[in-house]
C-alpha cells in the first residue's frame, strides 16, 4: 500500500476546485434569474421541470437529481481522511471526526437557510421551516450541503471496512437499486422519503457516488492506477454525453441529461470524475502550478456560500436601481460574481496560508499514481 504523508494533495484540491467552479455559474444562472428569463419559470415544478422532453430525459421529482462532481470528490476525500488518520486514531475516533465535521456542515446549512428565510419573510415557523429544509422544499440553497453531508456520514463506515472492489460493486448496486426504486415505486410524498430518496439531493442518491469516489481512492492507495483503457472508456462516456443527446431531439437542452436526470447524471459524473482525476494527477506529477483551482478547492465551503452572498448583493443592487434581470444582465451577474469570489478567495487564502504554490509537497501527488 502506498505511503501517504499528512499533507494536502494538490491534485485533490484542484479537482475539488473544479467541482465547485462548475457549480458557481450554474447556481448564479438558476438563482440569478436565468431560468425565469429563458423558460418563464423555475424552481418548484415550473419552467424546465414542466417541459416535455423526449426519453430518457426527465427533470421532475423523483427523477431530477443534483448528484454532481462534488460527491465523487467527497468520496475520494473521505478515503484520504481515513488513510491519514490510520495508526493515529482508533476507528471510533475516525468516525467521530467525520460525524462532527459533516454534522457541522449540516448545522451551518440549516442556519444559513433559516437566516435567509427569516430575512425574506420577517418571521418564520421553526418547525415548518426545518421540515422544508430537510426535504419538503423542491430546491434550496443548502440542500446540496445537507444531502452531501448526511450521505458522507452514512458512507464513511462502509468505506472503512471493505475493499475497493467490493466498494465499487456496492456503489453500482446501490445506484441501480435507487434508480429502480424511484422509477417503479410511487413513494409517499413525506419528509422521510423525500429526504432519503426522491428530492434532487436525496441522501440515497448521493451515497452511491460517494462510495464510487471512495472506491477509486482506495484503489489508488493500493497501488492501482487509472490506466489508458480505463481513462479511454471514461472519456468516451463523457464525449458521448456531449454528442449523443442531440440525436434524441433535446437540442440545446441536451446538457440537462447529464446535469439533472437520474440515473444518467450518475454515469456522467462517474466518468467525468475519473477523467478529471487522471488529468490532475498527471498535471500534478509534471509540476504544473494548479493554484488557480486549489485556492477554490481548499476553501470550497466558503466559496459555496460566498458566491451566493455576492449574487444576492448584486441582485439587491439591481433591484434598487430598477434594472430588469434580462438575459444579458444575468450573464453579467454570473461573470462578475464568479470573478469576485475567485479573487476574494485567492487573496484570503494567500494571507492565511501563504503562497498557494507552496502548500504542497510534489511527492504528495505523485505517490498515488501507481506503478
Amino acid at each position: 500500500m502506498a505511503t501517504v504523508k499528512p499533507l494536502r494533495l494538490m491534485y485533490l484540491d484542484a479537482l475539488r476546485g473544479v467541482a465547485i467552479l462548475v457549480m458557481i455559474p450554474l447556481h448564479l444562472f438558476l438563482f440569478g434569474g436565468g431560468l425565469v428569463e429563458m423558460f418563464g419559470g423555475g424552481g418548484g415544478g415550473g419552467g424546465l421541470s414542466t417541459i416535455a422532453l423526449p426519453p430518457p430525459v426527465d427533470l421532475k421529482n423523483p427523477l431530477s437529481t443534483g448528484i454532481i462532481l462534488f460527491f465523487f470528490v467527497t468520496g475520494y476525500s473521505l478515503v484520504e481522511s481515513m488513510f491519514k488518520r490510520e495508526g493515529k486514531q482508533s476507528i471510533l475516533q475516525m468516525e467521530k471526526h467525520i460525524v462532527t465535521r459533516y454534522g457541522i456542515y449540516v448545522l451551518i446549512g440549516v442556519a444559513a437557510e433559516l437566516l435567509l428565510r427569516c430575512y425574506n419573510r420577517g418571521t418564520i415557523d421553526l418547525v415548518v421551516e426545518l421540515q422544508k429544509i430537510f426535504g419538503l422544499s423542491f430546491l434550496s440553497v443548502s440542500q446540496p450541503i445537507i444531502g452531501l453531508a448526511i450521505a458522507a456520514i452514512i458512507a464513511f463506515p462502509v468505506m472503512r471496512y471493505i475493499s475497493w472492489k467490493k466498494l465499487l460493486a456496492l456503489s453500482l448496486v446501490l445506484g441501480a437499486a435507487e434508480g429502480l426504486l424511484i422509477y417503479t415505486v410511487a413513494l409517499p410524498n413525506e419528509l422521510f422519503f423525500r429526504l432519503l430518496f426522491t428530492n434532487s439531493f436525496a441522501v440515497m442518491k448521493g451515497v452511491p457516488m460517494i462510495l464510487f469516489g471512495g472506491a477509486v481512492g482506495k484503489a489508488l492507495h493500493e497501488g492501482k492506477r487509472i490506466g489508458k483503457k480505463t481513462f479511454g472508456a471514461a472519456l468516451a462516456v463523457v464525449l458521448a454525453y456531449a454528442v449523443a443527446p442531440f440525436f434524441l431531439g433535446t437540442g440545446g437542452l441536451h446538457l440537462l441529461l447529464v446535469l439533472w436526470s437520474y440515473p444518467y447524471a450518475m454515469t456522467f459524473v462517474a466518468a467525468l470524475g475519473i477523467v478529471a482525476l487522471w488529468a490532475f494527477i498527471e498535471l500534478d506529477g509534471r509540476g504544473t502550478n494548479l493554484s488557480a483551482f486549489t485556492v477554490l478547492g481548499r476553501s470550497s465551503f466558503a466559496v459555496y456560500y460566498g458566491h451566493f452572498a455576492i449574487l444576492f448583493v448584486v441582485m439587491g443592487l439591481l433591484s434598487y436601481l430598477g434594472v430588469t434581470a434580462a438575459l444579458p444582465i444575468v450573464l453579467a451577474e454570473m461573470v462578475i460574481a464568479t470573478i469576485a469570489i475567485w479573487v476574494i478567495i485567492y487573496f484570503v487564502s494567500k494571507r492565511m496560508w501563504g503562497d498557494p504554490a507552496m502548500w504542497y509537497a510534489r511527492a504528495g501527488g505523485a505517490s498515488l499514481r501507481g506503478h
